[in-house]
């Protein structure tokens, strides 16, 4: 299996490597920045709640943003 391929951050969450996941998903988003799940939802570190608070805020602000990424999150 290719390294960096949302298959294998899958096999990684199955194997109950969830921070090695995250990273790998992190990387993908960024070398892929125009593909639809880059634009599905936020990425925060699992160990920042801070981030995640943030998120969650710009998320409850932007109606607009939520619709979109709830389009590409289908496809």
């Amino acid at each position: 299996m290719p390294p960096d391929t949302i298959s294998h951050a899958l096999a990684l969450l199955d194997a109950g490597r969830l921070p090695d996941a995250q990273a790998l998903c992190h990387r993908i988003l960024r070398q892929t920045p125009n593909h639809p799940a880059a634009h599905c939802g936020f990425c925060v570190p699992p160990d920042s709640p801070e981030q995640m608070a943030a998120a969650f805020l710009e998320a409850c602000n932007d109606p607009d943003r939520l619709a979109i990424y709830g389009r590409n999150a289908r496809h």
